[in-house]
């Protein structure tokens, strides 16, 4: 399922509403695969992804930088089988 435009926005604009000291954790990013390269995300992720990036990772990428939040998952090397949570249909990851 893609984020829409809207769906984007609702979220950003939540955010945005925060206290600026409360800690926030995005969860559950709509099957979102980031990639494993950083060019032009090199503020808000690592170069520790995996595969290549969907559209749903494209918008994760861009919410994240756009409110300054950084994908954590992506700073730290990890095992290829601990990066993983989810298959998508077509087999690829």
């Amino acid at each position: 399922m893609m984020l829409t435009n809207r769906a984007r926005q609702t979220s950003t604009s939540c955010y945005k509403r925060l206290l600026t000291n409360d800690l926030v954790l995005v969860m559950g990013h709509k099957n979102a695969k980031i990639g494993d390269t950083n060019d032009n995300y090199e503020s808000i992720m690592g170069t520790h992804g995996l595969g290549r990036m969907n559209d749903n990772g494209q918008l994760f990428k861009d919410f994240c930088l756009e409110t300054d939040l950084v994908i954590g998952e992506s700073i730290v090397p990890h095992k290829t089988k601990h990066k993983v949570t989810w298959v998508s249909p077509d087999h690829t990851v």
